[in-house]
Order: structure tokens, then C-alpha cells, then sequence
């Protein structure tokens, strides 16, 4: 029996059947769906932390909204 979910996703265009799908999956089975993603500074990178701070929370936002108009 399936439980639980988990979507990883880049919100990208290609993503959003997998969406679809995981939503479908989770009504047949009743199962939590959790949607999962990740961000991450390119290696190497030299910024100071308030500019990375400031980079994460804009793509938080981003995600954020792009999660809004999938739900």
C-alpha cells in the first residue's frame, strides 16, 4: 500500500504531467503528497553571505509562487 508521496520537481514545464500524475496517485491511494524542491548556490561561488541569503530567498519566493499555481 502506498503511503506517502514524494515529487521532486523544477517546477519547469516538463514537470508539470508528473505533477498531474502524483496528484492522481495520491487520491487512489489516499497517500500523502509531498513536493520536494532543492536549492543550491553553484560550487565555487564566491559571494558573502547576506548575497547569498539574499539570492535563496528570492528563489524561495519564486518556488513559492510557482507551487501556488500548481495547487
Amino acid at each position: 500500500i502506498v503511503t506517502h508521496i514524494l515529487l521532486p520537481t523544477d517546477f519547469s514545464p516538463s514537470s508539470t504531467p508528473a505533477f498531474r500524475y502524483a496528484v492522481e496517485w495520491a487520491k487512489v491511494f489516499e497517500a500523502q503528497l509531498t513536493i520536494l524542491h532543492v536549492h543550491s548556490l553553484q560550487p565555487g561561488l564566491d559571494i558573502d553571505a547576506g548575497v547569498a541569503q539574499q539570492f535563496l530567498d528570492e528563489q524561495r519566493k519564486v518556488a513559492r509562487e510557482e507551487l501556488d499555481t500548481l495547487v
